[in-house]
């Protein structure tokens, strides 16, 4: 690992979700799931296989899978050979601008066994251990570094220095005329969902997709201002508005009036 990397763990925070050891049920099975939480795969049997954005991967025994937070991923399994596995789903809190990623290239190792077998059968403890969150942590910790041990660290270890806000601001102009959710918008931020509403809202003033709005209306008025041959439903549709009359709505309580009378105000103009 370079030395650069090196405080990216300085104040790395850990919490284990949950796990097992088990032999997976006949129709285990998720197709296109993004978690806003880790995952951490030890295949001990059977067939299974993951499919991620830009790879197919088939585990074999012995294999550690580590399936960062945001990752789009599918698995399944042979029905008659069950897959037998150790897995945990986990979270981590890192300094600001640094996070796990997804790489191909970083993506499964075959670590030592019984090292790897010991450091899940703590985390695994029973919860009434008065020891199990303390143990979880550790083990968790363990299971990290087995993995980055095996791979290259820098493939899944990044470090953005560009603000949340920031991120969220260059998400939505490359994407205005999509479908934007609060859930990429928290991904983008690398925050939780329930935490990014109310961290948005004390850093902007405003909900996030209140903001989405507002940079789609100023997007919008720029459009109908500067390209008067686009009509007032083509500019609604380009940034992202389907329903024209909520458009329309948005827009007067935004700058005073209609779209159409805006348009009829301009020199030479009509609505």
């Amino acid at each position: 690992m370079k030395s650069s990397d090196n405080d990216f763990f300085d104040s790395l925070s850990i919490r284990h979700l949950i796990g097992n050891r088990n032999t997976c049920l006949r129709d285990w099975r998720e197709d296109n799931r993004r978690y806003v939480f880790h995952k951490f795969y030890y295949f001990l049997g059977g067939e299974g296989h993951i499919r991620t954005e830009d790879a197919l991967f088939h585990p074999r025994a012995g294999d550690l899978c580590f399936i960062p937070a945001g990752t789009v991923h599918s698995h399944w399994q042979d029905r008659d050979r069950p897959v037998v596995q150790y897995w945990t789903h986990f979270e981590t809190v890192l300094p600001e601008g640094r996070r796990f990623r997804y790489h191909r290239d970083a993506f499964l190792c075959r670590p030592d066994r019984e090292r790897t077998e010991r450091a899940f059968s703590f985390v695994l403890t029973s919860p009434s251990d008065p020891f199990f969150p303390l143990k979880s942590r550790i083990s968790l910790m363990e299971l990290l570094m087995i993995f980055l041990e095996e791979v290259e660290p820098s493939l899944v270890l990044r470090s953005d220095r560009t603000s949340p806000v920031q991120r969220v601001n260059r998400y939505i102009a490359d994407h205005i005329g999509e479908d934007i959710r609060l859930a990429d918008l928290a991904d983008v931020a690398h925050l939780h969902p329930n935490y990014f509403v109310s961290a948005f809202k004390k850093s902007c003033g405003s909900t996030p997709m209140e903001y989405v709005n507002s940079l789609r209306l100023r997007e919008a008025d720029r459009l109908l201002r500067e390209n008067r041959d686009m009509t007032i439903s083509e500019a609604a549709s380009r940034v992202g508005f389907g329903d024209y009359r909520y458009f329309s709505r948005l827009y007067k309580r935004r700058f005073g009036m209609l779209p159409s009378r805006m348009r009829a105000s301009l020199p030479g103009g009509k609505g």
